[in-house]
């Protein structure tokens, strides 16, 4: 989907041309705010907002009640192109890092664009926030081993389908995020980059973990870690952008009582795939043990080989194998510390390898399960 820098009023009529395309199915949307709010009672805005048409017709009119920024989708990430002429339609302001006059541009059409909601682009995020209001894709992707075909989009609306924030395309966030006066403003790079945890997860966090959420592979999730492994790309993130080194954090002291009161108790697993502060650390395990560079490798892996994965038993093993052989460590006594099911031909096939030697504050809980 791509902004065109334009804006169309609410109830105005506007006319689009298509002089030249490659690729059918193209089509044209008047708003960026596509969450549908049919089955909410209390809705504090219309449950529909937004307008998408096809352009098979060559010449198109159109008119939105409510209005919004302007978008082309393509039917697909390959490539295609289009060239249309626009009337009646109204300049917005956008901000485009791939722009070497961003700075000119932004400047000059934050003064004289009159369209009601801006568009900022990096290379693989934008963002989407009333004009007034007016760094973490890529990180993701290096983890992951991945390039992006598209940019992640972030709306800001009145009232999300579902919670504060939720992931998806696009992530969708509540209005709090778009106030420039809060130092949780979501361009504020001062907050983005404290190297300071706060006490509790704040909006750093949950903007983190929703494209952390666009980012999860099946392969590598299985029941019970849908909010978990996500989370993999916060840490990350918090490391990358912020300086902060995967830990144990402040905020998490109701995740440490956890793991004590999990592990004292026999470490049920049914109990483990139900909670995922409990379920995350492992992953911090993994991270502070091995680093990124392992993790990196893992998801490559991944990514390459694209394993046939059909239940979670074959996902656990698997994940236990590779990050294993990458790490040339046997893991499968951190995996058993926390009551993972492991099937014998995984014992089996990592036999050989030495017995990775963790022993951070969380295996001091019972040192004696870290055990082969």
């Amino acid at each position: 989907m791509s902004s065109l820098g334009y804006y169309v009023a609410g109830n105005n009529s506007i006319e689009i041309e298509v002089l030249k395309q490659e690729c059918a199915e193209w089509s044209v949307q008047i708003g960026c705010h596509t969450d549908v709010l049919s089955d909410i009672t209390n809705r504090q805005r219309p449950a529909v907002i937004f307008l998408r048409r096809s352009l098979q017709p060559k010449r198109l009119q159109l008119c939105s009640s409510y209005g919004g920024l302007l978008f082309l989708r393509s039917p697909d990430a390959s490539g295609c192109s289009i060239t249309v002429s626009l009337n009646n339609v109204v300049l917005t302001p956008t901000y485009n890092l791939a722009d070497p006059y961003r700075v000119c541009a932004w400047e000059q059409k934050r003064k004289t664009a009159d369209g009601l909601w801006a568009d900022i682009n990096s290379l693989y995020i934008a963002f989407n926030m009333p004009s007034s209001s007016v760094l973490i894709i890529l990180a993701n992707h290096d983890l992951r081993g991945t390039v992006p075909i598209r940019r992640d989009r972030v709306v800001a609306d009145i009232q999300p389908v579902v919670g504060g924030m939720h992931a998806g395309y696009p992530i969708v966030t509540m209005m709090d995020v778009v106030n420039p006066s809060n130092r949780a403003f979501m361009l504020n790079i001062d907050y983005l980059k404290d190297k300071t945890i706060e006490p509790t997860p704040g909006l750093r966090w949950a903007m983190f973990h929703e494209l952390g959420h666009n980012m999860q592979r099946d392969w590598w999730t299985f029941n019970g870690t849908r909010e978990v492994t996500n989370n993999i790309f916060v840490l990350h993130a918090l490391e990358t952008i912020c300086q902060v080194r995967p830990g144990f954090y402040a905020w998490a002291d109701q995740q440490m009582s956890k793991a004590r009161e999990y592990i004292k108790n026999g470490a049920n697993f049914v109990k483990w795939r139900e909670d995922p502060l409990l379920g995350l650390l492992i992953y911090t395990q993994l991270a502070q043990q091995f680093g990124w560079s392992n993790y990196k490798a893992v998801f490559r892996y991944y990514e390459n080989n694209k394993p046939n994965l059909t239940n979670d038993q074959q996902k656990i093993d698997y994940w236990i194998v590779t990050f294993s052989q990458q790490v040339k460590k046997n893991l499968i006594p951190l995996f058993k510390f926390w009551g993972f099911p492991i099937s014998a031909s995984t014992v089996k096939t990592l036999s050989t390898l030495p017995t990775a030697v963790i022993s951070d504050e969380i295996i001091q809980i019972d040192p004696k399960r870290y055990t082969l």
